[in-house]
């Protein structure tokens, strides 16, 4: 994208800042051209998913940063270096939780929950799967202010 920028007479950074703009986007056009073909079910299908997730997240990692360089045009080590990588030991913490340890825990935890709570009423969800969707949103807001501090909430949301 730069060399392009460069041939239209802007500068490399204007370049640079354009190419960084259009590279959020696989998550969309995977998810539409996956659907169309009625291969999102498949296992490729869920891996080229997973895949442009963490490119867009890793994308927002890129904004960050150039957002911090067009800002101050100085080079600072917590915008550019730490927070990153912190972000990016988040995310793969995240993932080795949501792959490995939730499934498992939240399993159990739910049946145990159902076990004690009165069953639903016809046509009604159940208190599990209301205290289901609490704990999901609580989590996803745990890890958007996480992020946050690291430099973008989007990132929590992603995870």
């Amino acid at each position: 994208m730069a060399i392009v920028t460069l041939g239209f007479g802007y500068s490399t950074m204007e370049g640079v800042a354009a190419g960084v703009a259009m590279a959020p986007t696989s998550v969309g056009i995977a998810l539409k051209l996956l659907m169309e073909a009625r291969q999102l079910d498949q296992d490729f299908g869920q891996t080229i998913i997973a895949a442009a997730f963490l490119d867009d997240i890793l994308s927002l990692i890129l904004f960050l940063m150039l957002f911090s360089l067009g800002t101050t045009g100085e080079f600072d080590v917590m915008t550019l270096v730490v927070k990153p990588t912190l972000a990016i030991m988040f995310l793969c913490f995240g993932a080795y939780l949501g792959a490995k340890v939730f499934p498992h825990r939240m399993d159990q935890f739910l049946h145990w929950l159902d076990d004690r709570l009165k069953p639903p009423r016809e046509g009604e969800f159940s208190q599990t799967q209301e205290c289901h969707l609490g704990l999901m949103v609580a989590l996803l807001l745990l890890y958007a202010v996480i992020t946050w501090w690291l430099g973008s909430h989007l990132w929590g949301c992603f995870v």
